[in-house]
């Protein structure tokens, strides 16, 4: 049921919204009372519209407005049975460094919705007050300051663990698994992705990305060899050394790549698939000398892209959208059981006639 004062508001602020929907300018939002993401979208508004005209042509939209509201008004993170973190702000501690510096994560006005919400801070001093903490995995704390810190800890205090390393690229975590609510890890099982990059389907498909590039090419693929194989984790090679050059990469790792929310389908080769060593070299060597098949892998480029969204985006869509409090969230994520060591499956594979 919606609440009776967001119906309320809806109603006063109906002919704005009209007038939104229709393209007005901003400058007819300025002095109404109306909630704050709504208000910040309107502001955006570029066309140059009659504001009575648009006003008496649309129709009405009181039901939308009251549904957008009360959408906005119930999202929160909720600790079970607990008390919920309102979604209205944020503080966000990054307590640890990022191998040794401090961590990346910039607010962003790209996000696609509101973010101003959102702060970050790497202030110790104010976790009794952050809503979020988060901790890199390869810099964290000793058990004898998480446990202190875990005294001040609030109720509706959301522990992250975050990592883009494999599983064999980081510290044990069994030790550790207790005092944390959520993880953010390469994994398709985390509760906030965070692959090395980004993407996402196209809402229309792009012909404009008919180009041949078979022509003039001196580099035909790239290798991108991981250190580990683990379930869902890509090498930043796969985007950095392949599909950021135009150039095919040949992926070898552990991961399910046919997956589109770990990889973009069509864009790569899968060397695992193949037999033997001589059956990928044969087929790498045929594409590499037919423009029609070489081509063929960069048709992905018409129905994928790769996302400019920050992990701040995605850390804060997460958040006001709502993210479950988890026990013990690492055991599954960081399942050392989840991973091989290349060796074993690369020599297997290449011993093969």
């Amino acid at each position: 049921m919606v609440d009776a004062k967001v119906c309320n508001a809806a109603s006063k602020t109906a002919s704005t919204m009209r007038c939104y929907i229709c393209g007005a300018t901003s400058k007819d939002f300025n002095n109404l009372t109306i909630e704050k993401d709504i208000l910040n979208v309107m502001a955006q508004v570029k066309a140059n519209k009659d504001y009575f005209r648009c006003t008496l042509k649309c129709c009405s939209v009181n039901l939308f407005l009251c549904w957008m509201l009360a959408g906005k008004n119930s999202q929160r993170i909720e600790d079970g049975p607990g008390s919920p973190i309102q979604s209205q702000s944020y503080l966000i501690l990054i307590y640890t460094t990022f191998f040794g510096d401090p961590f990346p994560i910039h607010p962003s006005s790209e996000c696609g919705f509101n973010t101003s919400n959102f702060q970050i801070t790497n202030n110790k001093e104010q976790i009794k007050r952050s809503n979020v903490v988060m901790f890199h995995s390869r810099n964290m704390p000793s058990i004898q300051e998480l446990e202190r810190i875990n005294k001040l800890r609030r109720k509706d205090q959301l522990w992250i663990y975050f990592t883009m390393e494999s599983i064999y690229n980081n510290p044990g975590v069994d030790n550790i698994d207790k005092y944390f609510n959520a993880s953010a890890t390469y994994g398709v099982d985390t509760d906030i992705p965070f692959p090395y990059r980004y993407h996402k389907k196209r809402l229309e498909v792009d012909e404009s990305y008919n180009k041949d590039r078979f022509l003039n090419k001196t580099r035909m693929v790239a290798w991108t060899v991981k250190n580990s194989l683990c379930d869902g984790y890509i090498t930043e090679k796969y985007w950095n050394s392949g599909l950021d050059y135009d150039v095919i990469p040949i992926v070898l790792g552990g991961s399910n790549y046919s997956d589109p929310r770990l990889a973009i389908p069509g864009s790569y080769i899968d060397a695992m698939s193949f037999d033997s060593p001589k059956t990928l070299a044969d087929y790498i060597l045929d594409v590499s000398s037919n423009s029609t098949k070489y081509n063929s892998f960069f048709e992905w480029k018409k129905h994928w892209q790769l996302d400019s969204s920050s992990f701040f985006c995605m850390l804060c869509d997460k958040l006001r959208n709502g993210i479950s409090f988890r026990t013990n969230p690492l055991l599954k994520t960081m399942n050392r059981e989840k991973c091989t060591r290349p060796q074993k499956k690369f020599n297997i594979w290449i011993n093969q006639n």
